[in-house]
């Protein structure tokens, strides 16, 4: 018997394929309609209660997310000049640091640059991604992504203070003073 597939239509699931004519005694899960290729049969019993993961997790290192927090504050102070571009230097990538000179006009003015909101993740182990609602004048977006570098203190690769409107940053922010 070969096998085949049994199309439906549903208007709230869309399409389904039923795959149809194989026998339960078959060590073939399906064939490919298009090349005939066999998946190849399971290697192990799949537990049908297990609850977790389908992919285990990374285990947060909470080191590097706290080196992540460390590090946007620094360029947040930095930004601000309160601290030298120097600081900025030792926990970033050359092209943030030239990213938050840039900003250095526009914040100095500003009273107080502020984190509201943080929330730090690690996709891999080698990745910190963090997001977070800085206040100065009024609520923005921050992202940040630490990596390890040669030497394995984490890094900011990646650093962006996004503003809600198509307006740059500098120009809302000299309206505001």
């Amino acid at each position: 018997m070969s096998a085949s597939y049994r199309v439906s239509h549903d208007r709230s699931s869309g399409y389904s394929f039923t795959l149809t004519g194989v026998s339960e005694e078959t060590d073939i899960l399906h064939r490919c309609p298009t090349c005939g290729h066999a998946a190849e049969p399971l290697e192990r019993e799949v537990d049908p209660n297990y609850q977790g993961p389908l992919v285990p997790d990374v285990v947060p290192d909470r080191d590097a997310q706290s080196a992540a927090r460390v590090g946007v504050q620094v360029l947040l102070e930095t930004a601000q000049g309160r601290r030298s571009p120097a600081a900025a230097a030792r926990v970033a990538a050359p092209t943030v640091v030239r990213y938050v000179k840039a900003l250095r006009p526009a914040l100095r003015t500003v009273p107080g640059v502020r984190i509201d909101r943080w929330h730090a993740a690690q996709p891999h182990k080698w990745t910190v991604e963090a997001n977070g609602l800085v206040t100065f004048g009024r609520p923005r977006a921050l992202a940040a992504r630490f990596e390890p570098d040669a030497a394995g203190r984490w890094t900011c690769v990646a650093f962006r203070i996004i503003d809600g409107g198509a307006a740059p940053m500098a120009a809302s922010l000299q309206r505001a003073a």
